[in-house]
């Protein structure tokens, strides 16, 4: 048995040097439907985001069995 879970966590990466921030996006149970939005989000941008470079980026996660992660929504 494993001891972590996984969480895919899809990131709009900026560009530093452009003064592009980064905007996370959410959060994903499977690496193929954080994919699919970080594609998708790519394909509309084309790599360009408020005059610089932004790529959405999928990013693994792991989180220890019996650790619950809580989503703060404002």
């Amino acid at each position: 048995m494993r001891s972590h879970s996984k969480i895919f966590v899809v990131i709009d990466e900026g560009c530093q040097e452009c003064g592009v921030p980064s905007i996370p996006i959410g959060s994903y149970t499977t690496r193929g439907g954080a994919e699919k939005v970080a594609d998708r989000i790519n394909d509309e941008q084309n790599g360009w985001r408020n005059g610089g470079e932004a790529w959405a980026m999928v990013h693994e996660v792991r989180v220890p069995r019996g650790k619950l992660l809580v989503s703060a929504r404002r």
